[in-house]
């Protein structure tokens, strides 16, 4: 496979990512959703697995900032004490969603 070859599936992997990110950012609402109305342990753990399945997966698509800023929000989920307040890591991954969300079209870190 020549490198070229190489290239061109990964910027078409790279779209395909890009085409699934309102779907995934969707199920963010949902966890946030449910977090947000009492949800317990289970539903902030699943909050944290999108979050660092979204952070990964853009940082390997060269949609580096997006990655950057997800892995900063489920690090700080992640530091959430089961009893601690989760208001403004809420507010925080719900700017993000809104942020994310004008990602559709854009074209990955350069």
């Amino acid at each position: 496979m020549e490198l070229d070859d190489l290239e061109a599936q990964i910027r078409a992997l790279a779209q395909v990512f890009l085409d699934r990110l309102p779907e995934k950012l969707q199920e963010l609402q949902q966890a946030l959703h449910a977090v947000s109305k009492g949800g317990d342990a289970l539903a902030m753990k699943h909050l944290h697995l999108l979050m660092h399945t979204l952070a990964g997966a853009s940082g390997s698509f060269g949609f580096h900032e997006l990655g950057e800023r997800a892995r900063a929000l489920e690090d700080r989920i992640d530091a959430l004490a089961p009893s601690e307040a989760v208001g403004a890591v809420l507010s925080d991954t719900q700017e993000f969603i809104r942020w994310a969300s004008g990602m559709e079209g854009m074209r990955k870190d350069e």
